[in-house]
């Protein structure tokens, strides 16, 4: 019996030390975290960090759209550039599905310039696909964009360019072509001072191997000095590159090319631009 009670004295011996230990832990970790120490100290409010749900990016596409109450699902292309010389500003362009029919498509256009920072429209212009040619068939469009090179037509008024690129997906008769348009402010408008103009045409015929011929016309559009109804002319640079593929007595082919140049001069007939040959 005396046994049995010193071994019970020294089991509550122990969990009173056992609680002691227990104890000055618990005291250590809320003295090492400020976080418990203020839960546990109605006096002095918890300090949380607070971590903000990061903002939505704006985008500028998705506030033109919603202005011109297009379906999104209709967009094919888009693109968009801030004007270089008034920085507040951005050209938009949007082609849109106006009919489509297998595998030919035909796109309204619509380009604008609007406020860079909220997407407001400034000025507008659009064209059905009726009259503005942007159509994807056999010869498809591959690429629309914005060209901001200094365009100054008149001493106040720089235009802006959208180019457009298409295509075909034929070997034997590969074909390309690349067209620009011109575009000026106008009050709230845009006025089209020259449409589908090409500068770049590529194409030809052969047999995949070797025989065959092709052409290849690049042109560069300089403002001139010279004006017709207050616009300074436009002077236009062609070059051209015919190339000849054929086998010669070793059987390797060779190719020969033979280069050319003209020069053509766009003149604004108070509307737009028309060519005339020099």
């Amino acid at each position: 019996m005396k046994h049995l009670l010193i071994l019970f004295v020294f089991i509550l011996f122990s969990c009173k030390e056992k609680i002691k230990d227990d104890a000055k832990t618990i005291q250590t970790a809320v003295t090492e975290t400020p976080e418990i120490e203020k839960a546990n100290n109605p006096e002095k409010p918890i300090e949380k960090a607070i971590t903000k749900a990061p903002q939505t990016e704006f985008n500028l596409i998705d506030a033109v759209v919603r202005q011109l109450k297009i379906n999104p699902d209709k967009i094919e292309f888009v693109a968009h550039k801030k004007l270089p010389n008034i920085e507040k500003e951005s050209i938009v362009v949007i082609a849109e599905t106006a009919t489509e029919e297998d595998d030919y498509f035909r796109f309204n256009s619509h380009v604008l310039v609007v406020e860079s920072a909220t997407g407001q429209i400034l000025n507008t212009f659009f064209e059905s696909y009726e009259t503005n040619g942007w159509q994807s068939d056999a010869l498809f469009i591959d690429t629309i964009a914005i060209d901001t090179a200094p365009y100054n037509v008149t001493e106040t008024d720089r235009a802006f360019g959208i180019r457009i690129y298409s295509r075909t997906l034929s070997q034997p008769n590969p074909y390309s072509l690349e067209s620009i348009s011109l575009f000026v402010k106008s009050e709230n408008t845009l006025r089209n001072i020259l449409k589908n103009y090409e500068v770049k045409v590529y194409g030809g015929e052969w047999d995949t191997i070797c025989y065959g011929e092709f052409t290849d016309v690049k042109k560069t559009l300089i403002i001139s000095k010279e004006k017709s109804n207050d616009y300074f002319d436009i002077v236009v640079k062609s070059n051209i590159t015919e190339t000849k593929n054929d086998e010669d007595e070793n059987g390797e082919c060779i190719s020969k090319e033979k280069r050319t140049t003209s020069k053509t001069v766009l003149k604004f007939n108070g509307k737009e631009y028309k060519s005339e040959n020099l």
